[in-house]
């Protein structure tokens, strides 16, 4: 198997890149680590912290589905 090389890198993401050679279909996966320091500031903030995470992951699984 070979290994993903990087192609961008910058102060905020990666971009990482590993072809397929068995299928030779696009696949994509992402992964976003948010870090902000006052989404625990308090309750209220974990809440709504919470129902956004939800929200977006249920946004972005819309379009995760082959159509």
């Amino acid at each position: 198997t070979s290994f993903p090389c990087m192609l961008r890198k910058t102060l905020f993401s990666r971009l990482w890149f590993k072809p397929d050679k068995i299928l030779f279909t696009p696949k994509v996966f992402i992964k976003m680590d948010f870090h902000c320091p006052l989404s625990n500031s308090s309750p209220e903030s974990s809440v709504l912290t919470d129902v956004f995470t939800r929200l977006l992951m249920d946004y972005l699984n819309d379009y995760g589905v082959y159509q």
